[in-house]
């Protein structure tokens, strides 16, 4: 489930012909309009459904701008975890526990030295 809001800025006058609009599309709920900018929040499955909730209200007619301003993303989050806890790539001195910090070396780039 992937939940976040967004501003849509509106043409000037044309707030409430854009709210009527925004009201039919399913997965986005108004929470504020003012001075040409509607709050709303989005809600889709998934990180695609909700690019697609945008393009959707990008074409509302008089839509200047839909600027994602936060996003969150509970599943796929969980789904990122469970790779790099399935991954077997960690080099075994990050989990030693005795290793002395002073003794790794650095050297400005850890892909080269993994």
């Amino acid at each position: 489930m992937n939940i976040s809001g967004a501003i849509v800025k509106v043409k000037p006058g044309s707030d409430t012909a854009v709210l009527n609009a925004l009201k039919g599309v399913e997965g986005c709920e108004i929470h504020l309009n003012q001075s040409s900018r509607i709050i709303v929040t989005l809600e889709a499955a998934d990180v695609s459904g909700e690019i697609a909730l945008v393009k959707t209200i990008e074409q509302i007619r008089d839509v200047v701008a839909v600027e994602m301003v936060y996003a969150y993303s509970e599943d796929e989050l969980e789904q990122e975890r469970d790779k790099l806890d399935l991954a077997d790539d960690t080099p075994q001195w990050l989990n030693n526990e005795s290793m002395d910090a002073r003794e790794i070396k650095y050297g400005g780039d850890l892909k080269k030295k993994i």
